[in-house]
């Protein structure tokens, strides 16, 4: 496979140690030697002059000379009026230039072997195989994306400061959707993918497209029930779904993320519980009463009681995903219900009795 032949480069040679050992496996190579063959390829890739950032090394992928790669563009979300989105469709692209879905099909086919040429390709598909490798195999591609732009070097972003960090994310993407798309006739080759509420997943192969579908399914129809299931129900729920498949041996809570975050409409909380991504304020509070109960209680410092504030954090910390908790007053009714008074001298909510602790 074209993986197997790849040419690493002078930013896989300067990559931590951790990165350099998960290729050398993939390879079956000592580290030393990898080494060894990072240095050597990174003095040619010097000699060959190749791009020293994301922006001049999209310009050679996707050369503005030709004129439809402005739709490839506009489909990686590198040009306005999508700039900075990873999730644009071949419809919109369509639409905005008044063509055909299979004209932005062939436009990006039409790249595809002037990409599998490019003397950076082998760099950019260690580099994926090392996103992947570190995410169990599956991974959105916005994270993916971030995690590329974190291990570049500062000069290799480009011009644009920080708050382009969006322009950074896509065009960081789109080297990844690229290796995709040369590795597409391959059986094992890297997949992007769009699952649950749409979004790109970056994949290490299509058989992880597969599974994921199923676990977002059916975080979709725990999040539906009335009664929460246990993290021990959903555990099994889950690992009894992964049974044969690349997911196998990851770890429940890792499942359990993959789980909601390919879904239509759940999310995934602290203690592996999977509920509604729109859950109202309202419903997390009852879900979080033994924990503000137990958070209340006097403290070894003489405090007690939880202000408006700490209400909310250990809220959100538990589920980040559903809507935000009123402020005071309205928070007040909501706490009530769960034996939690407001104590104007004190500041801070109080169980009953407890006034007068210290």
């Amino acid at each position: 496979s074209r993986r197997r032949q790849s040419r690493p480069t002078e930013a896989v040679a300067r990559a931590p140690k951790e990165q350099v050992e998960a290729i050398a496996r993939r390879v079956s190579q000592p580290v030393a030697a990898l080494r060894e063959l990072l240095a050597r390829e990174t003095a040619q890739a010097n000699e060959r002059g190749l791009p020293q950032s994301t922006e001049a090394l999209l310009d050679e992928l996707l050369p503005k000379r030709i004129k439809r790669t402005v739709y490839v563009r506009a489909l990686f979300g590198l040009v306005e009026p999508f700039e900075g989105r990873l999730d644009v469709s071949a419809r919109e692209v369509a639409e905005h230039y008044d063509k055909t879905r299979p004209n932005i099909y062939l436009a990006v086919g039409a790249l595809r072997e002037t990409w599998a040429q490019h003397g950076a390709l082998g760099d950019l598909e260690d580099r994926a195989a090392v996103i992947l490798d570190g995410a169990g195999g599956a991974i959105p591609l916005a994270r993916a994306a971030e995690v590329l732009v974190a291990n570049l070097p500062a000069e290799a972003l480009g011009r644009e400061g920080p708050a382009s960090f969006d322009l950074a994310r896509a065009r960081a993407a789109a080297l990844l959707r690229i290796v995709a798309e040369v590795q597409k006739s391959e059986v094992d080759g890297v997949r992007v993918a769009r699952l649950g509420r749409g979004a790109p997943w970056l994949l290490a192969s299509q058989d992880y497209a597969q599974v994921l579908r199923r676990l977002g399914a059916a975080a979709d129809a725990l999040a539906e029930r009335d009664v929460l299931a246990s993290p021990g129900e959903t555990q099994r729920q889950l690992e009894r779904l992964v049974r044969g498949s690349p997911l196998e041996t990851a770890p429940a809570a890792q499942i359990a993320e993959w789980a909601a975050a390919a879904s239509e409409r759940a999310a995934c909380s602290a203690l592996m519980e999977i509920y509604p991504g729109s859950m109202a304020a309202g419903r997390a509070l009852e879900l979080s009463a033994q924990l503000l109960q137990s958070a209340a209680r006097p403290r070894r410092t003489g405090e007690h009681g939880l202000t408006p504030d700490e209400v909310t954090q250990k809220v959100a910390a538990r589920y980040p995903d559903a809507a935000p908790l009123p402020p005071r007053p309205e928070l007040d009714a909501l706490l009530s219900r769960l034996r939690l008074e407001w104590d104007q001298e004190a500041g801070r909510y109080l169980r009953p009795g407890e006034e007068q602790a210290t």
